[in-house]
């Protein structure tokens, strides 16, 4: 058994985990443990023996909750959903794609990392928010997270000290090694944050701003109240600071389809459309990429420089995505024999890791969002009671969208996840009231 410092602060985290779950509840875990844990905690090392386990920063504290559970007497309900089946599915697709190109013990180790990095997240964050204490709790705990952890440390790396966290955690045998190179765009250095990478450092902001809006929103505070407006420009400075394309492409994608339905009941019904419209040019940009011929701009700049670098991943992973089985390659495909090392595309990574019905069940996620939404903005009538509503279905679709140019990284999805399950959760309680038993009604709900 592996026993090094990083252990003991895995543990400390899976017994705060376990601690506020008897002694407050689930909800009030996940919001002051669990979510920050996912924020913060990524770059812990992992427990190395037994690999079967996943414990590392972001499921630790999952651990805890799961233990705690059975010593409380909590009862949640929730109104199932084609969504929520669809989230299942997608776990059952990898865990069998993983056993048919493995070992069994292959698919029992991957369906336990698909159990607490994906199923965990949605259901904790579809179940864990009925009361309004536990959404005002979560607020604070994100607000916090935001404005005095998350800032400080990106100003630091973005001009005096790249990846110090990184460092000070490798030093102190707890963190994984820092990445070799500090990326460095437009005169200032890339912020990682406390992820692997700026690209998800950027993914998991936006994120962030998504639950910071819809607990705003659903706890009767006001975005221009002092500490959420703190909270949300220290989230949207983080974004921009980690300099990456994909983010920013994101939040401009999310702030666009914010725009168009928060403030007209009527416009509601651009987003299914808009998704089919989305989902057919991600189709048609990605054939054009692939066919068409590779060029080298000389002394081009960082943003042509992106492009060509993705149109040559998208050519050399297209045929292969293409071809892939009916399950894909398998979680542990050997990209290197096919000089892929790294393919910055979600869908077409999807394709080839697990095959063409994978894609298109993920894929249908954005329209089954789309369509929740459409049907729950049409229920409010007031421009305030759609902000919630519609930074949230905002954020879902923007990082769906966003990962059309990068990896699916473990980290900002598993928070993706979560926001997926909070938003499932809220467009119920929207529709039907919240749970007799909750202390308040979410403020979004037609008022």
């Amino acid at each position: 058994m592996d026993l090094g410092p990083h252990v003991i602060v895995l543990l400390l985290v899976v017994f705060c985990g376990l601690y506020v779950t008897v002694t407050a509840g689930l909800g009030r875990a996940v919001a002051v443990v669990y979510l920050p844990s996912v924020l913060l905690l990524s770059m812990i090392q992992d427990l190395a023996k037994p690999t079967v386990l996943d414990l590392n920063g972001y499921t630790a504290a999952v651990y805890g909750i799961l233990l705690g559970l059975p010593l409380t007497r909590e009862r949640f309900t929730f109104r199932p959903h084609l969504i929520d089946l669809v989230v299942v599915v997608l776990s059952i697709i990898v865990i069998l794609s993983s056993a048919e190109h493995g070992e069994f013990y292959t698919g029992v180790s991957y369906g336990i990392s698909e159990f607490l990095e994906r199923l965990c997240p949605y259901f904790l964050c579809r179940i864990a928010f009925a009361r309004i204490e536990n959404r005002r709790a979560a607020l604070r705990a994100l607000i916090v997270c935001a404005t005095f952890i998350m800032l400080p440390n990106a100003l630091i790396e973005v001009r005096i000290r790249p990846q110090w966290v990184h460092h000070v955690l490798a030093s102190l045998h707890i963190g994984r090694p820092p990445h070799a190179l500090s990326l460095y765009r437009w005169g200032l250095f890339r912020v990682y944050g406390f992820t692997p990478h700026p690209i998800y450092a950027g993914n998991i902001s936006l994120v962030l701003l998504g639950f910071l809006v819809v607990f705003a929103k659903t706890t009767g505070r006001k975005l221009s109240d002092r500490w959420v407006l703190i909270g949300l420009c220290s989230a949207a400075a983080c974004l921009f600071m980690s300099l990456s394309f994909t983010p920013i492409f994101g939040a401009l994608a999310a702030g666009g389809i914010y725009a168009a339905v928060r403030y007209q009941k009527g416009t509601r019904f651009l987003l299914i459309p808009g998704v089919i419209a989305g989902v057919i040019g991600m189709v048609l940009v990605t054939q054009f990429l692939a066919t068409q011929p590779i060029s080298k701009t000389e002394n081009a700049s960082d943003l042509q420089s992106s492009y060509e670098v993705r149109q040559l991943i998208i050519r050399g992973a297209y045929e292969l995505a293409a071809k892939a089985p009916t399950w894909g390659y398998g979680h542990d495909f050997e990209w290197t024999e096919y000089e892929l090392s790294s393919v910055d595309n979600s869908y077409l990574v999807f394709a080839i890791l697990f095959g063409p019905y994978y894609l298109w069940i993920f894929v249908s996620l954005a329209l089954l969002i789309a369509i929740r939404a459409t049907k729950v903005l049409g229920t409010i009538n007031t421009d305030a009671g759609r902000v919630g509503i519609a930074a949230g279905t905002a954020v879902l679709l923007g990082i769906m969208l966003a990962m059309y140019t990068v990896w699916a990284g473990a980290i900002y999805t598993v928070f993706w996840f979560g926001l997926l399950g909070l938003m499932m959760s809220v467009y119920d309680w929207t529709l039907w009231g919240a749970p007799v038993a909750v202390s308040g009604t979410p403020a979004s709900v037609r008022r």
